[in-house]
């Protein structure tokens, strides 16, 4: 068997929308992007709720579609989570700052162009 080594991602959970059937002959285009994931909520004593999203270390949201060129349209939605994983430790581990600079460019990049 192959073994995983170092550091690398691993699929925590993904979720799929399927919004049209596609048939054969087709030609799809797949597009993921990584986003800064849900907004939390919190409140402290009397203080009002207030909606934070938090930076994780360890991990980072990517959305997705699909395209149907048949179709013109998008097809499939999903979204997902990716762990940062230590295959010789077989633990979640923080990729350091450089790792987690370059996803944080790329969201910043999607925000600056409105994708």
């Amino acid at each position: 068997m192959i073994k995983g080594k170092g550091v690398s991602l691993i699929l925590k959970s993904v979720s799929l929308e399927y919004r049209r059937p596609v048939v054969f002959p087709d030609t799809l285009l797949v597009a993921h992007k990584p986003h800064p994931g849900p907004l939390y909520t919190s409140s402290r004593g009397d203080s009002p709720e207030v909606r934070t999203r938090r930076q994780a270390k360890t991990h980072f949201h990517v959305m997705g579609a699909i395209w149907s060129y048949a179709q013109r349209k998008i097809v499939t939605e999903s979204d997902s989570v990716l762990v940062w994983y230590d295959y010789d430790r077989l633990a979640k581990c923080d990729p350091g700052e450089e790792a987690r600079a370059v996803i944080q460019r790329r969201m910043n990049l999607a925000k600056a162009h409105n994708f």
